[in-house]
């Protein structure tokens, strides 16, 4: 298996391997790896300020997808390039992050938690991991997909991480996903036929590994094998219609197999339930394990909804009318109204993309990141790197425009 770290390695400028790859420990036992990129291929100033950005990956992804492209069009690189001080975020259970002080991925008790625990515990310790290590007292923040969504959740969770997050940039970003199309539709339905039979599941037989873990390396050869092989591959392409939508045109699908090296990564049962469970409902609310459990962890019998008036910081949120997952009626009806007025600052329209659009389009440094990093260059004068750049306010989208 392509290790991230190496891959990091080979087109970055950073010194010493263990400045692009560190570990921290949650407070509940779980030990996180960190990716670092403190220049890019392209990028050697000295003595200019390099703001912390810290980028939080999807559901079934981890830091990986942030450098699986070339230089030019792998969000990491990209930033970094342009003079940000870029961090990795890799979730318990991916592929770089499977230590626990006290369990092994082997025991189901490894695998009991969703993004609630995500939020409570992950990102804080990252966080505070990055502020430390950079000697900086806030960052910027950009999710894509399920990580912007545990950066809201963080935010109404444990409010006071306001001071410590400068802007949020969120990629793909979702309400409740209850408005998805393809095959999770699909899995919707079943959430709802099966719920008594899943509902036992969760109470009884607790959590367990979803995804290809560590030993990946056979399932993934016969996946790269059929994606290459001539006819085979167009119904590669068409499952990847089915989960994500139809890809933009700059979608390089020679880079499947390159893709299918880090993606799926795990996450947990709990967690994939925890998704069908806000989907259904409509709501964004905190796991619901059933009422005794409930009453134990949040002292009523049922699930709490995440307050998103909370979030206190200037919110940027990057969308398509093509992507499967999320659609512009969710953002308008279920996460707009969540926030509070005023403190959505850009709403952006990339036409075209799909779902994993955002991280692996080779124009994505065109039509996202350079984006964000207008926009926070606005705000850091000082900040190295040199860049041609798209007008932030270009494709931006009225709440009336959404379809």
């Amino acid at each position: 298996m392509e290790n991230a770290c190496l891959l990091i390695s080979s087109i970055s400028q950073s010194g010493d391997d263990n400045d692009r790859e560190n570990e921290v420990t949650t407070e509940d036992g779980y030990i996180l790896t960190v990716f670092r990129i403190r220049h890019g291929a392209n990028s050697t100033e000295t003595g200019c300020y390099r703001p912390p950005i810290l980028l939080d990956h999807s559901l079934l992804c981890d830091g990986s997808e942030f450098v699986m492209n070339p230089p030019h069009s792998s969000p990491g690189m990209v930033l970094a390039d342009s003079g940000f001080d870029v961090f990795l975020m890799n979730h318990r259970g991916t592929t770089y992050s499977r230590k626990h002080r006290d369990f092994d991925t082997s025991d189901p008790r490894y695998w009991k938690f969703t993004m609630d625990e995500h939020a409570k515990y992950d990102i804080p310790v990252v966080i505070d991991y990055v502020l430390n290590v950079t000697g900086e007292k806030s960052l910027y923040w950009s999710g894509h997909s399920q990580g912007s969504q545990v950066g809201f959740m963080l935010l109404s969770e444990r409010p006071e991480y306001n001071q410590r997050i400068r802007a949020l940039f969120q990629l793909a970003a979702p309400g409740t996903a209850h408005y998805a199309k393809g095959v999770w539709r699909l899995l919707y339905l079943v959430d709802e036929l099966f719920k008594p039979l899943i509902d036992f599941y969760r109470s009884w037989f607790g959590s367990h590994e979803i995804g290809l873990g560590p030993n990946r390396r056979f399932p993934q050869q016969i996946m790269q094998l059929f994606c290459a092989t001539p006819y085979l591959n167009e119904i590669c392409k068409n499952v990847m219609y089915f989960i994500v939508g139809e890809p933009t045109s700059t979608f390089n699908f020679t880079r499947w197999p390159s893709y299918i090296t880090f993606i799926p990564a795990s996450t947990s049962t709990w967690n994939m339930l925890h998704w069908g469970q806000m989907a259904v409902r409509n709501k964004l609310e905190h796991f619901d394990h059933n009422p005794i459990e409930n009453m134990k962890k949040y002292g009523q019998t049922t699930a709490p909804p995440y307050n998103l008036t909370k979030v206190d910081v200037p919110v940027y949120i990057f969308w398509s009318s093509s992507d499967w997952l999320i659609s512009g009626r969710d953002i308008e009806e279920n996460l707009l109204p969540s926030l509070k007025n005023g403190i959505v600052k850009g709403i952006y329209e990339v036409p075209d993309y799909n779902h994993l659009d955002f991280v692996t389009a080779t124009d994505n440094a065109e039509n996202v990141f350079h984006r964000i990093i207008s926009v926070v260059r606005k705000q850091e004068e000082e900040m190295c790197g040199q860049s041609k750049l798209a007008d932030p306010n270009t494709y931006e989208c009225h709440h009336s425009t959404f379809k």
